[in-house]
């Protein structure tokens, strides 16, 4: 069966490469896109629409190596009760680790659905009500990915969208990462180009030997 990816997305000037790195992946995947949805309602669109017992949701900033889906599988189909499986994403503009990418496991998440808060925020209440049921959140330091910088646009635009459509509370992004945005100097291509030196930063990390099987 396929494992379904499900790319959300508003537009930003990364979605091209986003997309690209799903359909290069060593995994059988059905790739589906939502667009210009409310987050919540995106999310739920997801289970919606899910036809597989796993699946992978990609944000269009998010740029995946071609050995993600098949390595979040492997490590989640061998763990019981597994509810999702998480790993990280490196973010060459910020110089570290920033963001995750999650593998649900579809019945679970069914099970649990998706809420924001006031903040817009859904993964915090979604892992708490998570945690009161059998399944579980599993994570895993690998870095699986690349989270990309997109323009000034891009950022002011999803900011809008987040305010407007999610959040009641606006929260605004920490200054140092904004700074780090505005000085940041590759292009989207570039940074998409990075997924072949990423093992590089996965050295001891579980994913890198299991690259190596």
């Amino acid at each position: 069966m396929k494992t379904d990816i499900f790319i959300i997305t508003n537009g930003r000037s990364t979605f091209k490469y986003a997309l690209e790195s799903a359909e290069k992946q060593k995994s059988d995947v059905r790739i589906v896109v939502i667009e210009n949805m409310k987050w919540v309602d995106a999310l739920n669109r997801c289970l919606e629409l899910c036809q597989s017992e796993f699946y992978l949701r990609q944000d269009d900033d998010m740029f995946i190596h071609p050995l993600c889906v098949k390595y979040l599988l492997y490590k989640a189909r061998k763990t019981i009760n597994i509810g999702a499986y998480i790993c990280k994403l490196w973010e060459d503009w910020s110089g570290r680790p920033g963001g995750y990418i999650k593998l649900y496991n579809t019945a679970a998440t069914r099970k649990v659905g998706f809420k924001a808060n006031k903040l817009g925020k859904v993964d915090k209440p979604f892992f708490k009500k998570m945690s009161k049921t059998k399944y579980r959140a599993i994570k895993d330091d690998s870095l699986v990915g690349l989270h990309a910088c997109g323009t000034i646009e891009d950022e002011e635009n999803y900011r809008k969208l987040w305010l407007n459509q999610n959040a009641k509370v606006y929260y605004d992004e920490p200054r140092y990462l904004a700074n780090s945005r505005k000085k940041y100097k590759k292009t989207v291509l570039e940074q998409y180009e990075l997924l072949k030196t990423l093992m590089n930063k996965n050295k001891n990390t579980p994913f890198y030997k299991f690259r190596k099987k």
